[in-house]
């Protein structure tokens, strides 16, 4: 699981900013 999430996030750089946008979303929320 580890190795195919740094694949996914080496192949989709976007993909960690979706995640840094929804955790900025939460903090909103709280």
């Amino acid at each position: 699981m580890k190795n195919l999430e740094i694949k996914e996030i080496d192949l989709n750089p976007i993909f960690i900013f979706k995640k840094g946008t929804q955790v900025v979303d939460a903090r909103m929320i709280l």
